[in-house]
């Protein structure tokens, strides 16, 4: 049996040929719109599964705040400690917007408290989550 992998594999479309420019979003697609992507690598090493879990279960409430616009949080299939959270906005001021919400700030002071590794990419592009394949 074909893995998930093989059957949905596609190359990834790269938005511009054009040379290096300066920082921020790409242009809007057709539809005059973008996405901004925040993702984040949590790595729980040394870090027991009861507060892995609450901090889990913390990451994943941050649904709820308006802004967000799709959050999917997972375990990383080859690195056990490692825990992955990406979330879509429809602007970049969403996004700033959630960084200093008031439900999204204790969640960030308890990663900093269990001293956990951690990496962000806040990328823009015109892919949609709801859209893609």
């Amino acid at each position: 049996m074909a893995s998930w992998a093989a059957d949905h594999h596609r190359t990834p479309r790269i938005l511009t040929t054009e040379p290096a420019r300066a920082a921020g979003p790409p242009p809007p697609d057709d539809r005059g719109r973008i996405v901004i992507w925040h993702i984040v690598r949590l790595d729980f090493t040394g870090i027991d599964e009861a507060d892995r879990q609450d901090l889990e279960d913390r990451l994943a409430a941050l649904i709820s705040i308006d802004e967000v616009a799709w959050l999917r949080l997972a375990r990383d299939v080859e690195e056990p400690t490692v825990t992955g959270l990406i979330t879509a906005f429809d602007t970049v001021e969403d996004l700033a917007a959630y960084r200093v919400h008031p439900h999204h700030i204790p969640v960030v002071e308890r990663i900093r408290e269990l001293g956990l590794g951690t990496a962000r990419l806040d990328l823009a592009t015109d892919d949609h989550p709801l859209e893609l394949p």
